[in-house]
């Protein structure tokens, strides 16, 4: 799914996921263990909990897809969000307890499961308001990112079309 694609591909690539934040776990400060135990490979990567993230994701998505099928039943729609957050807050406590993350991480990892899952559903109901995003290629055979906007329906008018190139893009690092 979709949803599981975009939050993994955030913790597996992202700034903010450990590929490029080495956060040792909370086992590594604890002198009770050995510290072949505290040393190991997989210590450096607490930053952020991808258990949460992926759980979180899961449950606020079917949130998101029911509560839009469903629009009839209104506010009810904030008590099954806070019945999802059940799961992934119990797995980060979980998390917690083995010393494998702290609780900022837990609160990034479900902060980023949570939005992920409710913004991919509602992504795909742009088309519904006249708001196209696309990969194009320009006239000089260079791809680029189009967002176009239709203000009355008529997609093919030049005066509501943005693109900017790919190459206009810097990576930042």
């Amino acid at each position: 799914m979709k949803m599981h694609a975009v939050t993994f591909t955030l913790y597996n690539y992202s700034q903010i996921g450990p590929t490029c934040v080495d956060k040792f776990r909370p086992i590594a400060y604890y002198s009770y263990f050995s510290d072949a135990e505290r040393r190991a490979g997989n210590q450096k990567n607490s930053q952020y909990s991808g258990h949460v993230a992926s759980s979180a994701a899961s449950t606020f998505f079917a949130v998101k897809v029911y509560s839009d099928y469903h629009p009839e039943i209104g506010a009810k729609k904030y008590l099954y969000y806070t019945i999802a957050a059940i799961p992934p807050l119990v797995e980060g406590y979980f998390r917690i307890k083995a010393l494998a993350h702290f609780p900022s991480d837990i609160a990034i990892g479900f902060g980023v499961g949570a939005l992920t899952d409710i913004l991919v559903p509602q992504l795909h109901k742009i088309k519904h308001q006249n708001i196209g995003v696309g990969l194009n290629f320009a006239p000089t055979g260079n791809p680029e990112f189009a967002l176009r906007w239709n203000m009355r329906g008529n997609s093919k008018k030049l005066r509501n079309t943005f693109s900017a190139s790919t190459t206009d893009f810097s990576p930042g690092f």
